[in-house]
């Protein structure tokens, strides 16, 4: 064989050896301007990938904060339960507040049964606040608005199913 020849076997081994340069090249790229690559940005094990930031362990993943095993799920009584605060009034009046509720980011109004002489109902706001205390297991006593020339203290929580 001539010093210029290769056998079958070398010829083989180099044609297998420049085709898995080129697909590792190929499939690498640049790190800075890959976002669609195996391990760009936006890859399998980039920032929003399987394993990244929104990914299945992620933030926002089924054990992330908002996802199944978040904070707020069916885990509080529908409706809330509330209690009226004793007085000398001598009515009652209930309060009915959806769970639902305690996903909301703005204050919440309801309003109450009616009750009394002559029969009335007051307003009640939970404020965003309110909602988070009670979201986090609390409870918080808040005042309805006056009607009929009074008013009457709630007392509202998040009892587990």
């Amino acid at each position: 064989m001539k010093s210029n020849e290769i056998s079958r076997k070398e010829f083989v081994k180099l044609t297998f050896t420049l085709i898995g340069v080129t697909a590792v090249t190929g499939a690498c790229g640049s790190s800075s301007t890959n976002n669609t690559g195996a391990a760009g940005a936006n890859g399998a094990a980039g920032t929003n990938g399987a394993a990244g930031t929104n990914g299945a362990a992620g933030t926002n993943g089924a054990a992330g904060t908002n996802g199944a095993a978040g904070t707020v799920g069916t885990a509080c009584t529908d409706p809330l339960p509330d209690h009226m605060d004793p007085d000398a009034l001598g009515h009652v009046h209930t309060l009915t507040v959806p769970a639902s509720t305690l996903t909301s980011t703005t204050d919440q109004t309801f309003t109450t049964s009616v009750a009394g002489s002559p029969p009335h109902m007051h307003m009640v706001t939970l404020t965003a606040a309110n909602l988070v205390t009670i979201k986090g297991g609390g409870t918080v006593d808040v005042m309805s608005a006056i009607a009929d020339g009074h008013l009457h203290s709630f007392t509202v929580g998040c009892t587990t199913v």
